[in-house]
């Protein structure tokens, strides 16, 4: 089920296997996001929370 509060929590779940996220962005801004990646070797998906975004708006970090 959606989460009605979703938007006052931008649009980021409460989910433990999220390790970082950015606030919401407007149109044509940046935002940089900086961290340690994972000292374990693997495949690391990311996505965009935002209903309908993750379709097009996702990845996977490797990290050797």
């Amino acid at each position: 089920a959606a989460d009605p509060e979703a938007a006052k929590k931008g649009f980021i779940p409460n989910d433990k296997r999220i390790l970082h996220a950015t606030k919401l962005l407007k149109k044509d801004t940046v935002q940089t996001l900086r961290f340690m990646a994972p000292k374990t070797p693997g495949e690391y998906p990311f996505l965009c929370s935002y209903p309908g975004h993750w379709t097009i708006m996702k990845g996977v970090m490797i990290v050797k």
